[in-house]
């Protein structure tokens, strides 16, 4: 049991402690809520600060100073930078554009030349000294004509000055390339060498025949010096009426522009090189070459790729910045780090208009402007510092001055605050530090006699507090005993007894004892609901798990029902399914016998047709026979009228023979003679003529007998044909209609077969319906097994709780008024198996009083 424990130190009274031990121990609000927000003022020094006053501006204004000093000094250098780089590069464009304008100069004049009648192109001898004198003038690499023939004239400039002739004709060099030294006058004085070539397959010649116009050809090495780097002037010769006579050329080496680039002094360190639009080198400042020679063939080098690092190093960082220099159309002015330290670049585009374009890239380094800032930097910062030294020594001394009378007043304060008040402060210091040291002592003073008057008051305080510890001891005392009583009434009812009860008493606890009896009483009630609950949820389970089970069975009666009827609705269906292809397929059958009806019925419209024609073609034959019996009867007629001429014709014979005879009576016997002959020989032919005739008629008869007997043969076969033609035509009709009899009968036979069909099919869709609700039926049944099983356990579960339920609640001890009726009695089922049988649905259950 739970007890209440006094204080054995309630009767005792604290002993007072002194004025000074409470003087020293506590603080006043104020000044704690002042050192929680400002606490560190309470722990700066005045010494500090006043030193910080001093040397935080110096600093500062130091600051201030060497940073506007380095970057008025870096912002001096970029600009200066900037301009440094900018002249660079005009002046490297100005320098491409009168040395690259030469070439097209020369050409121009020696096209002028050449127009005017000045300069003839097919004396090579000539063409040689004049352009050998053209290179005296000009500073230029070669200066060179090929015409279509491929002959070559040229003068070559060597490293050291001396012209060379090169020609290539037919008639001087059988079509070799010939070197000569020349002299002083340009006239040839020995052949250096011989070998083959064809200036047509080279790109100065090849490319502006292709133009047809003034260009420049790609940078290239010559196969025999890979050391020289040039670049070709092209111009096209036409002649008057538009043919090609040639190409003159003038080559420029590329080596003088690196040359003039090392000329330029923009810094010490700083590099200008040249670039094409696909970053190969053109020229640039340095020893590093621009091209590499391997396998005996020269390559030219690309920006990025260079053997000089910061050449290298900044093509990569355009490339990263830009892509190809071909993307820079406009000036760029920018920077980058290499090894380092800073760098810039300028990038000028340059082109002209014989389409050249390039790229003069600019790289200067930023040590070499800010060396003397850096020392002028260098000596700013020591000065600074000089003057931050001098004044931190200067602060510390004022600062001593000032704070010595400032820290005596606070030593004297902390020992006041200790509880020692015999504290005098010397004055002295300045005016105000001597009136702040009168008054501190002056409060000394006050503090003293305050404290002894506070003294005498708690002495008198100490008194009464003894009187009233004493009172509250005693009500104490009976406070305890009530209190005690109570913590047993609750201990009771902690071990389940609510049949106790607390006494209430006038005092503050009555109101607490009779509040707890209500609190019991409640309680009390509240556990025997409980407890006539949980005996009705025990009885409730057990008819709940009852029933479940009675569920159960039912619901496994019927899921084997259902499958029992799905196993016949499953036969049902496969026999529907059957009867619906067995219709189909009779509706094929009818199908396929009405298309061979047709079929037959068009069959036999075309023999009618034809049977139709054919009897037209035999009345027509009919026809030409009659006329071929009229064609005959009148050759029969010919042959008559043939044979009457025939004797005609032997009778003028027989005539004219008798004329002759009488004629050879007459005196003149030559002329009757001849007479006489002549009649003979009519006689003679119209004899031969009456027998031909004769013969004809003879065999015409013959012919004519033949094909009169053929006409009267093939007229009764036309009879017959007729005849045999009616009597097909008759069949043919008679088969017409048996066909339209049958087609008919199947037109009805095929609408049945439909029929009979969309039956089968209605059917077995049913057969498929019910055989789909008697699956959702056993799916449910199934469902409802499942759910029976688990209402089962949920059952059991709930009747484990109420028992524990009840267990716990039987641990309290009740009124007996307070206990619930035991009339309360278990519940049976009652279970109707022929409602399954009947309904096909669940069995029913209610609960029965037994």
């Amino acid at each position: 049991m739970t007890t209440l424990q006094t204080d054995s130190t309630v009767s005792k009274i604290p002993p007072t402690p002194p004025i000074s031990t409470l003087m020293h121990a506590s603080t006043p609000p104020s000044k704690v809520s002042r050192a929680s927000v400002f606490g560190f003022r309470d722990n700066l020094s005045i010494r500090v600060l006043i030193v910080t006053a001093f040397v935080v501006p110096i600093v500062t204004a130091v600051g201030l100073t060497g940073w506007l000093s380095i970057r008025n000094g870096q912002r001096a250098v970029n600009e200066l930078a900037g301009r440094l780089q900018t002249e660079a590069g005009k002046r490297v464009s100005t320098h491409l554009d009168a040395y690259l304008s030469v070439p097209h100069q020369i050409n121009q004049i020696n096209l002028d030349a050449v127009e005017l009648g000045m300069v003839n192109l097919q004396e090579f001898n000539k063409l040689g000294k004049y352009f050998w004198r053209q290179m005296k003038v000009f500073n230029i690499g070669y200066s060179n004509f090929a015409n279509k023939n491929g002959e070559f004239i040229g003068v070559e400039r060597l490293d050291n000055g001396n012209l060379l002739i090169n020609e290539v004709s037919q008639a001087s060099t059988q079509g070799k390339l010939n070197v000569y030294e020349t002299d002083q006058k340009g006239d040839r004085t020995k052949l250096e060498s011989s070998k083959t070539y064809d200036p047509r397959e080279e790109a100065w010649y090849a490319d502006a025949v292709r133009a047809g116009r003034p260009l420049w050809t790609q940078i290239y090495q010559w196969e025999d010096k890979p050391e020289i780097m040039s670049i070709s002037s092209s111009f096209p010769v036409y002649a008057n009426g538009g043919n090609l006579v040639g190409v003159i050329g003038v080559d420029l080496i590329l080596t003088q522009i690196s040359t003039f680039l090392n000329t330029l002094n923009v810094s010490p360190s700083a590099k200008v090189f040249i670039v094409e639009q696909n970053g190969l080198i053109v020229a640039n400042s340095g020893k590093e070459l621009a091209y590499t020679v391997k396998e005996s063939k020269p390559q030219r080098v690309a920006a990025e790729k260079s053997a000089d690092p910061l050449i290298s190093a900044t093509a990569q960082y355009l490339k990263t910045s830009f892509g190809t220099p071909g993307n820079i159309k406009n000036s760029q002015l920018t920077s980058f780090d290499f090894q380092g330290q800073r760098h810039f670049v300028q990038v000028t585009p340059w082109k002209d208009q014989w389409g050249l374009d390039w790229r003069i890239v600019v790289v200067t380094s930023e040590s070499d402007f800010t060396a003397q800032i850096n020392v002028n930097t260098r000596n700013t910062i020591l000065l600074s510092g000089a003057a931050l030294l001098v004044a931190t020594f200067l602060g510390l001394l004022a600062s001593r001055w000032l704070t010595n009378p400032v820290v005596r007043l606070s030593q004297a304060s902390q020992a006041i605050a200790s509880g020692d008040l015999d504290q005098t402060v010397k004055v002295e210091g300045f005016g105000e530090l001597r009136v702040l040291s009168q008054s501190f002592n002056q409060m000394a003073q006050q503090l003293r006699e305050s404290f002894t008057e506070l003294e005498t008051a708690n002495k008198d305080l100490e008194q009464r507090v003894a009187e009233r510890t004493a009172t509250l001891y005693e009500e104490g005392q009976a406070l305890q005993h009530e209190v005690e009583h109570l913590l047993d009434v609750v201990s009771a009812v902690e071990d389940g007894d609510l049949t106790v009860e607390a006494e209430v008493s006038a005092r503050l606890t009555g109101l607490v004892g009779d509040t707890l009896n209500r609190l019991i009483m409640r309680l009390g009630q509240v556990m025997a609901e409980v407890l006539g609950a949980a005996e009705r949820v025990t009885y409730g389970t057990e008819y709940l798990e009852q029933l479940a089970v009675a569920v159960a069975d039912n619901a496994q009666q019927q899921f084997q029902s259902v499958a029992q009827v799905q196993s016949l609705m499953e036969e049902v269906n496969d026999q529907a399914q059957e009867a619906a292809l067995q219709a189909m397929a009779t509706g094929d059958a009818v199908q396929l016998t009405q298309t061979a009806i047709d079929d037959g019925q068009h069959e036999i419209t075309a023999m009618t047709q034809g049977i139709q024609g054919l009897q037209q073609e035999t009345e027509q034959i009919v026809k030409r026979t009659q006329t071929l019996t009229n064609y005959v009867e009148l050759a029969t007629q010919f042959v008559k009228d043939q044979k009457r001429i025939a004797a005609m014709t032997r009778i003028l014979a027989v005539n004219a023979s008798m004329l002759s005879n009488r004629a050879t009576v007459q005196q003149d016997p030559e002329q009757m003679a001849v007479i006489t002959r002549e009649f003979e020989t009519i006689a003679v032919q119209v004899n031969q003529l009456a027998a031909q005739t004769n013969q004809s008629l003879v065999l015409l008869q013959q012919r004519t007998d033949q094909i009169q007997t053929v006409v009267s043969g093939l007229n009764y076969d036309v009879q017959g044909i007729s005849q045999q033609v009616g009597y097909f035509t008759v069949g043919v009709e008679q088969s017409q209609q048996a066909f339209n009899t049958i087609r008919t009968v199947s037109e009805r036979v095929a609408q049945m077969g439909q029929q009979v069909t969309q039956s089968s099919q209605a059917i077995a869709g049913a057969a498929q319906t019910t055989l789909q609700s008697v699956r959702d039926i056993a799916n449910s049944s199934a469902e409802s097994l499942q759910r029976a099983d688990v209402t089962k356990e949920q059952a059991e579960q709930m009747e484990q709780l109420a028992q524990s339920l009840l267990h716990s609640v039987e641990f309290f001890q009740l009124h007996p008024e307070q206990r619930p009726s035991h009339d309360v009695k278990p519940v049976t089922l009652t279970i109707a198996p022929d409602t399954f049988a009947q309904n096909g649905t669940a069995a029913s259950a209610a609960p029965n009083p037994a």
